[in-house]
């Protein structure tokens, strides 16, 4: 199995990332950089398969909301923004 295998599948993440750090923030951040790279629906759709409100703090969680929306807007979905 390729690395990149193993995290897109959540294997091994506790040897791989920091003990702060989760597949779920990973996710998110996957989720900026593809509105960054103009891929928003690939975006929201991370955001509506990995935003959870359990995963974050209300700060973290509120933001990324954001994102997720920006993404949605972007996407040719702003009623879902």
């Amino acid at each position: 199995m390729k690395p990149e295998q193993g995290l897109a599948q959540g294997q091994g993440l506790g040897a791989q990332l920091g003990a702060h750090y989760s597949v779920t923030l990973l996710r998110m951040q996957t989720a900026i950089c593809h509105t960054e790279a103009g891929q928003p629906r690939q975006a929201a759709e991370l955001y509506r398969q990995w935003l959870q409100d359990e995963a974050f703090s209300p700060r973290d969680y509120g933001y990324f909301s954001s994102l997720m929306a920006s993404a949605l807007a972007l996407a040719g979905e702003p009623q879902h923004a």
